[in-house]
């Protein structure tokens, strides 16, 4: 199965992480400094990109499939990720935006 993305958008699911994205403080999200400027940039590069294709292939967006269908995780930076969903326009074969459910944090 092929994928056409006609827009690659972004939705933010997390109230938080909404405040987070809007404010650049949450208090549920008492983040490093550099995994929330991470978390902007990425943010930026879902907005740049044409397509999924240009986020799977970012070698430091270590695009993967987690095992419950359409959920993805990205990588902000060393042990945290950003973990999201794609989600499709009517049809399984194009992608109408990625909805961002939470950051986490990999490794103690």
């Amino acid at each position: 199965m092929f994928v056409i993305d006609i827009v690659l958008d972004f939705k933010i699911e997390n109230i938080e992480l909404r405040k987070l994205y809007v404010t650049g403080k949450s208090k549920l999200f008492a983040l490093p400094k550099k995994v929330i400027d991470k978390f902007f940039l990425r943010l930026e590069c879902i907005e740049a990109a044409d397509n999924i294709k240009d986020i799977k292939n970012d070698e430091s967006m270590d695009y993967q499939n987690l095992k419950e269908k359409n959920r993805i995780s990205l990588c902000l930076m060393e042990d945290w990720r950003i973990e999201a969903y794609l989600i499709f326009n009517g049809s399984p074969n194009v992608i109408e935006c990625i909805q961002i459910k939470d950051i986490t944090k990999t490794k103690n």
